[in-house]
């Protein structure tokens, strides 16, 4: 019996060097729209015409430093800003820069029994562990992440001994892997604990001269919450980057796995110094379930009941009906030619204010006049856009001239695992010379196979 606990922290932050005063106090500009005002020291350039420079510069870890008559302080990119916080932003970080912690705890008791019965011909083995597992991580423009699992993993196993060269033996598991790090599926979900049942059936036999021995072994897995990547493609037809930004996604995907295998592996010493040994294996897995992803919408905005765009205060959008002037995107009600934006006029081909939907997200097109129009924020009335992300697909408030999937099949039970030859073949033969002047010397070499190879998967029709 025993126990175990590990505790790892970590973090991932990253520091520039930005232009500060005669007292080394940064300087923040107002007028600078990026990394909070700050001015970044430039890439500096150095001559190697007269050889190679050591150290042209300062150390690479100092925290402050003058150079061409300007003061350089070190500060971290992704600064924190109170105002900043909000439910998808909890950190109040504000720049792409990596700002990232941490914290994973594994613990857990385990027991294991090792018995033989009538002297030897009988062994088992039993295992078994209980394990509690919490992690937690804050990343910039994510929520804050958190999995907690408690599992109960165990392994039982036999062996029987039939005769002195023949044993036959068997075992099942069943095992389980919690997240070593918390990574999202494309709709936002957690990846989840993973599963693996597990069953093997052999044989194994050997002379008792140790001149020949094998095992001819069949087995079978099948794995819950496997983690599969999926392509960037499939990620954003499901949560697209809208107007509002996107909620949390990621790039991996829980899927079932089953997995079927046979395998030979046979050892020979035909004469004293001449090894020998042939292993040969048939593999074939297969997705084992269906996984269909809900498609999100994160193009929100303020509309009224008669289908008019509206500020937050639901007061209507004005525009120029005739023609888009990206000077003044939305206008007063009194100024000459200014109609009420419309749900109608996104949905016109023929109007400057044509939605342009994307195939086949349906998500407004990023660069059309009127998303201009709809990222505007009116210093009395209020932002047009909403700020919400992750809505249902049902929430979509323009009509596209196609039909929206509403779900994507990032999966299908039957689909074959890849990475991995169906049939596998090994013969290797060593001789390590006994005597003489090249005592000592090993001559051998490998015969391998390996044939239907799957490497990659896809619908020939394209998506449907």
């Amino acid at each position: 019996m025993g126990g175990d606990f590990v505790r790892t922290d970590s973090a991932q932050i990253q520091y520039a060097y930005y232009r500060a005063d005669a007292d080394f106090n940064v300087i923040v500009n107002p007028a600078i729209t990026t990394s909070f005002g700050r001015t970044l020291f430039g890439t500096q350039t150095w001559s190697v015409a007269d050889g190679p420079v050591k150290y042209p510069f300062f150390s690479p870890n100092a925290q402050r430093f003058t150079i061409n008559g300007l003061n350089y302080v070190r500060q971290i990119n992704n600064l924190v800003n109170p105002a900043l916080v909000s439910p998808t932003n909890p950190m109040g970080t504000s720049s792409t820069a990596t700002y990232q912690i941490s914290k994973l705890f594994n613990q857990g008791f385990y027991a294991i029994n090792h018995t033989q019965w009538f002297d030897g011909r009988l062994n088992t083995l039993l295992g078994v562990r209980r394990s509690h597992n919490f992690y937690v991580s804050q990343l910039q423009s994510n929520p804050y992440l958190g999995s907690v699992s408690h599992t109960v993993s165990f392994d039982a196993g036999v062996a029987l001994r039939l005769t002195n060269a023949l044993n036959v033996y068997g075992e099942f598991s069943n095992s389980h892997v919690p997240p070593q790090f918390l990574s999202l599926q494309p709709d936002g979900a957690p990846q989840g604990v993973r599963r693996g049942l597990g069953q093997e059936l052999g044989l194994k036999f050997q002379r008792p001269s140790s001149e020949l021995s094998g095992t001819v072994a069949l087995y079978h897995t099948f794995s819950h919450n496997e983690q599969m990547a999926v392509s960037s493609t499939l990620q954003n037809d499901v949560n697209p980057t809208g107007l509002n930004g996107r909620g949390p996604t990621g790039g991996g995907l829980n899927v079932d796995r089953e997995t079927y295998g046979l395998e030979l592996a046979l050892t020979a010493r035909p004469v004293a110094g001449w090894r020998m040994r042939l292993s040969a294996a048939q593999t074939l897995g297969q997705i084992a379930n269906d996984r269909v992803l809900p498609q999100l919408y994160n193009d929100q905005f303020y509309q009224n009941s008669l289908g008019q765009v509206t500020y937050a205060d639901r007061t209507p959008v004005y525009v120029i009906g005739s023609a888009f002037n990206a000077k003044t995107p939305t206008v007063s009600a009194s100024t000459a030619g200014a109609v009420p934006l419309t749900l109608a006029m996104m949905n016109n081909p023929a109007s400057p204010y044509y939605a342009a939907p994307v195939n086949p997200t349906g998500q407004i097109g990023s660069g059309t006049a009127v998303a201009t129009v709809l990222r505007t924020t009116d210093p009395v009335h209020g932002a047009i856009l909403t700020g919400a992300v992750g809505l249902p697909i049902s929430a979509l408030q323009i009509t596209p001239n196609f039909t929206l999937p509403g779900a994507i099949p990032a999966s299908r039970a039957g689909d074959r695992t890849l990475g991995y030859p169906r049939y596998s073949f090994n013969f290797t033969n060593v001789y390590t010379v006994a005597n003489g002047v090249a005592k000592g010397v090993r001559i051998g070499g490998s015969l391998l196979a390996q044939w239907n190879f799957a490497s990659y998967y896809y619908y020939p029709e394209g998506f449907v």
